[in-house]
């Protein structure tokens, strides 16, 4: 996307676990602590590694941070390619 003139245009591939909004905070930190136990369990590195990904702790916080900006980043991306085919 940089070699196209879009400076936003760079991103990675993720993995994320969501829940219906307004599910208990207790019962998301459970989910996101289990998850990454999961994840680091010589099975769940053995699948991630499949995949050659890796696991990576955030706060369910911090998950929903990186969301917000994949989606403000690529409306922009999606805002400049339709003006460019006018």
């Amino acid at each position: 996307m940089v070699e196209q003139g879009h400076s936003d245009g760079v991103s990675m591939l993720w993995y994320g676990v969501f829940a219906p909004a307004g599910t208990d905070q207790d019962v998301v930190s459970k989910i996101n602590a289990d998850m990454y136990t999961v994840m680091n369990a010589p099975e769940g590195k053995e699948f991630l590694k499949k995949y050659t990904a890796e696991p990576v702790k955030m706060s369910p916080d911090e998950f929903a941070s990186l969301v917000d900006r994949e989606i403000r980043q690529f409306k922009k991306l999606v805002g400049e390619i339709g003006d460019a085919g006018k």
